[in-house]
């Protein structure tokens, strides 16, 4: 299920949303696992659709649909966020949530006319 991780630096620094529940950063593989153990606590199904790919020097801004349904709840939720991966040797070095693309944007260092 985590095959993943080995696209992921050693070193990766992995973010949250700011204003979302968990905003901590999580450094190295072992971070980003426990990362996801936490929303595997949460989340009975999470489901994160990217689109609207660009690519920004050595780093790559997704819009995300993002739908899930509490493990404990049952109740269903969808919203949209962004990400930002950014990318060295062909390994993601940092990722970061964010409430829009907006603020993907201006995290990669563009403005969102660019």
């Amino acid at each position: 299920m985590r095959s993943f991780l080995a696209l992921i630096d050693r070193d990766v620094a992995w973010r949250g949303p700011e204003r979302g529940t968990d905003p901590d950063t999580y450094l190295g593989r072992s971070g980003v696992d426990r990362f996801f153990d936490t929303r595997l606590e949460v989340w009975d199904e999470l489901v994160q659709q990217p689109s609207d790919l660009q690519e920004v020097g050595d780093m790559v801004v997704a819009r995300v649909e993002v739908r899930a349904r509490g493990r404990a709840s049952g109740i269903e939720m969808s919203e949209r966020a962004a990400h930002l991966w950014e990318l060295r040797n062909g390994k993601v070095i940092r990722f970061e949530t964010f409430d829009d693309e907006t603020e993907a944007l201006r995290a990669a260092g563009v403005s969102a006319a660019e």
